[in-house]
């Protein structure tokens, strides 16, 4: 899932629609097709430009790279291409290991700031069925003002690595790392509620970003879900991790996944994530405790306390083949179609019992 070219590839395997809504629109440079396809936007795009545009064009990522590394932003993307003998345009093939992904236009942005949330998520179980669960996070936010025309590459980059100080304590700034109270004031207040937004928005904009946050995170697990059981079925071996979910926002409040993350960093160097980590651990531990046995296997066969554990600041997303019902959602009818299509991919990929 946190490698950036495997979550592409699974997605498309999948066909997993309600997944890849939630990306920025994406080319896998390794397959021939998403070559051809970009070389093609790249020249309508030069063809229709706006002369005047100066926001960054695109986002080039080394997809097995994290912490920011391996990310370089593209502000004319012919500059990856070349012309053959035969007049053909191609990607450069030094590229073509890379994935590319237009750059999020008109970001919402924190006092003139990038960031981008840090949410984390678990799947606490999956025998005797699936158990996913959601914790919530902070605002990851740069510490550059953000220029379009100019700026640094620090700008574009939210990582902690990349920020001045880094990880330590002592230098790092507490403004890289705001808890999540800081966006929903931000929204709340945004004069776009009263101008731009739709009625359904504008009413209650905190309650419009949860549930897409939560949207978000199932419709990947439903894309992964048929693999995932199906090398449970294989090896027999039970699944229990911590994950993240990077995602940015634009002035409409639409939601755009940068990444996933198998190895969500907790560094302490903050007032912000060190609060989630104090209360989110402990939470997650006792979670772990009740679902496993004192041998450290999960009980084969689940009873009342098993499937229903004292969650803490953890919230269920999806228990086996039902999506949990999600109060930020109870007037989202695509979520309604979301868990009906999540039972569905669940009960399709249980054609063999034998992972019982």
């Amino acid at each position: 899932m946190s490698h950036k070219g495997h979550l592409i590839d699974e997605l498309r395997k999948t066909n997993a629609t309600h997944a890849l809504k939630f990306l920025p629109e994406t080319y896998a440079l390794w397959r021939a097709e998403d070559r051809t396809a970009f070389v093609k936007t790249v020249i309508a795009d030069q063809t229709n430009r706006n002369m005047n545009s100066t926001h960054p064009g695109w986002v080039l990522k080394e997809p097995a790279v994290d912490g920011g590394k391996g990310v370089q932003v593209i502000e004319d993307p012919t500059t990856l291409l070349v012309q053959k003998n035969n007049n053909e345009t191609s990607v450069l093939a030094k590229h073509h290991k890379k994935l590319i992904q237009r750059y999020v236009k008109n970001l919402l942005l924190l006092d003139g700031h990038k960031f981008d949330l840090r949410v984390y998520w678990s799947i606490a179980a999956i025998e005797p069925e699936p158990l996913i669960l959601y914790y919530g996070g902070t605002l990851r936010v740069s510490l550059d003002a953000f220029d379009a025309k100019n700026g640094s590459r620090g700008q574009h980059l939210t990582n902690a690595a990349q920020q001045t100080g880094g990880h330590d304590r002592n230098k790092s700034s507490e403004l890289s790392r705001q808890p999540m109270s800081v966006l929903w004031n931000l929204v709340e207040n945004s004069p776009r509620r009263y101008t731009n937004w739709p009625n359904h928005i504008a009413q209650n904009p905190r309650a419009h970003l949860e549930c897409q946050i939560r949207q978000a995170i199932i419709s990947m697990w439903q894309a992964f879900a048929p693999t995932l059981l199906q090398a449970h079925s294989t090896h027999h071996a039970d699944v229990f991790a911590l994950l993240g979910c990077d995602i940015m926002l634009d002035h409409d409040l639409n939601l755009f996944i940068s990444e996933l993350q198998s190895g969500p960093g907790l560094p302490s160097n903050t007032i912000a994530v060190r609060k989630i980590i104090q209360s989110m651990l402990p939470d997650l531990a006792r979670i772990a405790r009740i679902m496993h046995s004192s041998q450290g296997r999960l009980h084969r066969y689940a009873s009342p306390v098993t499937r229903n554990p004292p969650l803490g600041g953890f919230q269920v997303l999806v228990n086996g083949s039902q999506v949990a019902p999600q109060p930020w959602c109870h007037s989202s009818s695509s979520f309604s179609a979301l868990a009906a299509t999540a039972r569905s991919r669940f009960l399709s990929s249980l054609s063999s019992p034998s992972w019982w």
